[in-house]
């Protein structure tokens, strides 16, 4: 679990949920340092065969996993995608131009490139030196995973209206620093 500076009671319900499980590890950043590098320090510290990720804002139930197991045998690379996405309509255009942006200039034709629903097998991680720490990073990761060859099945999986906390996506900031990011990896794809 990566507690990313949360200021509600997250680090609590983290807390209870160690003492609930000892296989469940925390990861605590002091301040807020945003969805990729979040990612980043979760991936990092996973030790098992496969990497489940999953937003922390009840959007998605952990339950659809079990749509995914199936299919760990024949991919590298579960990803999820919003059978109906269940946001705001101007999320919904900032999603779509930012795939569009990355159809154009990456070649990424995956349809819900930002679905916080994935599992990959932590050996085509180990493979990887991920660059990006903002919303850019998922983005990075499934084009080095395309140019890898690596084999990918996308599950629709259900989504929520958000209940609790709200989503920085859309900031400026983010999307300025996602930009940032996606400029950078242009100009030194490797």
């Amino acid at each position: 679990m990566v507690n990313d500076g949360s200021i509600d009671k997250t680090d609590r319900i983290c807390q209870n949920l160690l003492g609930l499980n000892p296989r469940l590890r925390l990861i605590h950043h002091p301040r807020n340092l945003g969805i990729g590098a979040a990612l980043h320090s979760g991936f990092q510290a996973a030790q098992g065969e496969y990497i489940f990720y999953m937003d922390g804002d009840n959007q998605f139930d952990v339950f659809g996993l079990k749509e995914f197991l199936p299919y760990l045998d024949g991919y590298d690379l579960l990803l999820g995608w919003r059978l109906q996405r269940a946001d705001a309509a101007p999320r919904k255009i900032n999603a779509w131009l930012y795939k569009t942006a990355l159809r154009t200039l990456l070649g990424l034709r995956f349809k819900d490139i930002d679905c916080g629903f994935k599992v990959f097998a932590r050996k085509i991680l180990q493979k990887q030196s991920l660059k990006s720490r903002g919303a850019f990073f998922i983005a990075e990761f499934l084009h080095r995973m395309k140019k890898m060859g690596v084999r990918a099945k996308e599950i629709p999986v259900s989504h929520y209206p958000r209940v609790y906390g709200s989503q920085t996506g859309a900031h400026p900031k983010v999307i300025f620093k996602a930009a940032l990011e996606m400029l950078a990896y242009l100009a030194k794809r490797e």
